[in-house]
């Protein structure tokens, strides 16, 4: 993802308003803001799941010696 970000400020550099208009630079920029999406999603997801426990919490059970 680092090098589509740097590819990214590279063209936009060089091309300024005009990069757009051209397809691979909106095809990665989609693709670097559709990641960003998936990993926020993930992270609200996990955080829902650990705050509201839905299968209960975990027993400690005692151990055998």
């Amino acid at each position: 993802m680092g090098q589509w970000l740097s590819g990214l400020f590279r063209t936009a550099d060089e091309m300024r308003l005009a990069a757009l208009g051209d397809a691979e630079f909106l095809d990665t920029a989609y693709r670097l803001l559709g990641g960003a999406v998936a990993n926020i999603a993930a992270l609200v997801f996990m955080t829902a799941i650990s705050y509201f426990k839905p299968l209960g919490k975990i027993r400690k059970t005692a151990r055998k010696s």
